[in-house]
């Protein structure tokens, strides 16, 4: 018979208690996280908080029934982060000027960015707000 310990389990802002079965393995702590939080378990990482646990990311080749969880003050403290929405693919995919076939890439027609025009009588200035003498046209020019 194996013996079950209370676990909290802290996902982002949610707070999820579960009984935890060495004996059922790293699978086991995954499956039913999975069944309560909708996380798949290949997007799982099952940190702990409370010492004497593992260290790092819980890996799933990891033996659960070799620890000695008697000598942790219940509950036992885990961190689990992962997301359950999958990422969602854009609706439009993009499409570069660089993938398409060399006859569609010419039919584009490119758009230069404009210069903001700026008037003969503009001038630099410094950083004291006097023009700069090197934009300044002197008048001994010929």
């Amino acid at each position: 018979m194996s013996t079950k310990y209370a676990t909290n389990v802290k996902w982002g802002k949610e707070s999820i208690e579960i009984q935890l079965d060495p004996s059922a393995g790293v699978a086991g702590l995954k499956s039913e996280l999975q069944a309560r939080t909708g996380v798949p378990m290949e997007r799982m990482k099952i940190m702990p908080k409370s010492k004497g646990l593992w260290k790092g990311v819980l890996k799933d080749n990891f033996d659960l029934s070799t620890m000695k969880l008697s000598g942790i003050k219940p509950p036992i403290q885990i961190l689990m982060m992962g997301s359950a929405t999958l990422p969602v693919e854009p609706v439009k995919k993009t499409v570069f000027l660089e993938d398409l076939p060399p006859e569609e890439a010419a039919k584009i027609k490119m758009v230069e960015p404009s210069r903001r025009w700026r008037s003969p009588r503009w001038r630099r200035r410094d950083h004291r707000g006097s023009r700069c003498s090197r934009t300044r046209r002197s008048s001994t020019r010929p």
